[in-house]
């Protein structure tokens, strides 16, 4: 049975499909049915997702692929990142945001990220563990996921 991916993956495959069509290459629908696609909304576990998607449009597409449900976020951000923005998209599907530590020279001042959170009135804390009784979504980068992999072993 082919694996149902969501919304916004399967448009755009689509529109790959259409691309390489029109540049006139043989392309066929059934050849992506079943390929993996680690890191976009991947299941690692029961009640955890991972999306290394880092901006808004992914957060958006993350969004109304999960509601109406809510989930713990466990979120970090590339300080470059419009991270109120992500935020803000993602308020709706919240429950809290757990911010995991990551070591990089690119990523944004925790208390830059805790004042974003703060004028969103989204409850965080430091990422500690997972509950088992939660359901969760590792999002922001590469990094955040690769991060979260190395700490959770799911």
């Amino acid at each position: 049975a082919a694996r149902k991916m969501p919304r916004y993956l399967e448009e755009n495959l689509l529109l790959a499909i259409a691309a390489l069509r029109l540049l006139g290459m043989e392309c066929r629908t059934e050849w992506f049915r079943d390929a993996p696609l680690f890191g976009r909304l991947s299941r690692v576990a029961e009640n955890v997702l991972v999306d290394v998607g880092h901006n808004a449009l992914a957060a958006e597409a993350i969004r109304d692929a999960i509601a109406p449900r809510q989930v713990v976020l466990v979120y970090n951000s590339y300080r470059d990142k419009d991270y109120r923005s992500i935020l803000r998209t993602l308020k709706p599907v919240l429950k809290r945001v757990e911010i995991i530590e990551v070591e990089a020279g690119r990523i944004a001042e925790r208390r830059l990220l805790e004042a974003a959170l703060a004028a969103e009135a989204i409850p965080y804390t430091a990422f500690g563990t997972i509950d088992p009784e939660e359901s969760y979504l590792v999002f922001g980068s590469f990094s955040v996921v690769e991060r979260f992999m190395k700490t959770y072993h799911a």
